[in-house]
């Protein structure tokens, strides 16, 4: 097992993982009834078939909070306590997580194994220019930003949290996070300058297809006919 998933993470590459975020966007909309609950088990077989061994997403309370209240939402206009039977009421907000659900994990997937510089180059050949580049870095320094945002309000609630002035607590805590933002992106640059790096002449090499990522699609692909079939 331990030689399956080297090969399958060496093997895939820029447009396998977008092959996926992709799918996991689409799949649902193609998938009636109980199928749907596939398409994040999917996700989770594909990432860790390629080497993914831990989402970020899924150790964030926010994650789940988000899911909570799709949940509620979802419950909500199910009617709920209308009188429906208990099942058909959480049909509905049972959906919407495992969309939600797939989605997260994919693009978790996505910001975890793609580098910088095949996002770089993906968008080089759409012809995006410094623009992709630019989205790149800031996929791959999200997490940075998340720990940055963290330790910023673990400090202000140290100092005795939002005080009796909640609104001025917060518009400093948003300042204190988007210089030490705005820090992290002047770093990026000049460590891109220091490279010659210029969007108006930037020439990245494009990345080729590589046999995992023609796998992982036709896989995807097939196995989207077989659920749909099935129904």
């Amino acid at each position: 097992m331990r030689d399956l998933r080297l090969r399958g993470a060496g093997s895939v590459g820029v447009y396998g993982y977008a092959c996926l975020l992709v799918w996991a966007l689409v799949a649902p909309a193609l998938l009636q009834g109980p199928r749907i609950y596939w398409v994040p088990c999917t996700v989770i077989a594909a990432s860790w078939l390629t080497g993914t061994r831990r989402w970020r997403s899924l150790g964030d309370l926010r994650t789940w909070l988000l899911l909570a209240g799709l949940a509620l939402v979802g419950a909500a206009a199910g009617g709920w306590g209308s009188g429906r039977p208990l099942q058909s009421a959480l049909e509905l907000p049972l959906r919407m997580v495992a969309r939600a659900l797939a989605v997260l994990l994919a693009a978790d997937t996505f910001a975890g194994r793609v580098p910088v510089s095949d996002l770089a180059a993906l968008g080089e050949g759409a012809g995006l220019g410094g623009l992709s580049f630019a989205l790149g870095v800031a996929m791959n320094t999200l997490p940075v930003l998340e720990r940055t945002a963290g330790r910023v309000w673990m400090a202000l609630r140290l100092r005795g949290g939002l005080g009796r002035r909640p609104w001025r607590a917060c518009s400093r805590l948003a300042l204190t996070i988007l210089a030490l933002s705005l820090g992290r992106a002047q770093e990026i640059v000049e460590a891109a300058e220091a490279r010659a790096f210029s969007p108006g002449r930037a020439s990245v090499k494009g990345s080729a297809w590589k046999s995992g990522d023609l796998g992982l699609a036709l896989g995807l692909a097939l196995w989207t006919v077989a659920l749909v079939l099935v129904g």
